[in-house]
């Protein structure tokens, strides 16, 4: 929540002074904190950010894994591959 609300903040304030644009602005809210920060959307970033990590992350890590583990397979093949040809390549000339 923490971490997220700083980017959050620290994104606003870049984009105000390099851009001279602000995209969001708290101040309708009860509790805000500056232009960028309300203590209502922090809670928000926490709660999603605790969704996430605990509810979401489980269901598609086995699956995550088994995609990264087909791709590095698949990455290693080719690099086998263009070595070979390399090999035989310089071999020739």
């Amino acid at each position: 929540m923490i971490v997220l609300t700083v980017i959050e903040w620290l994104g606003g304030v870049l984009i105000e002074k390099f851009f001279h644009i602000v995209f969001w602005n708290y101040n309708c809210f009860e509790h805000y904190i500056g232009k960028y920060i309300a203590v209502e959307v922090s809670l928000l970033w926490g709660f999603l950010s605790f969704l996430l990590i605990y509810g979401i992350h489980p269901f598609f890590h086995s699956f995550i894994v088994i995609i990264l583990s087909f791709i590095t397979y698949i990455l290693i093949f080719l690099m086998i591959v263009d070595y070979v040809f390399t090999f035989i390549k310089h071999k020739r000339n």
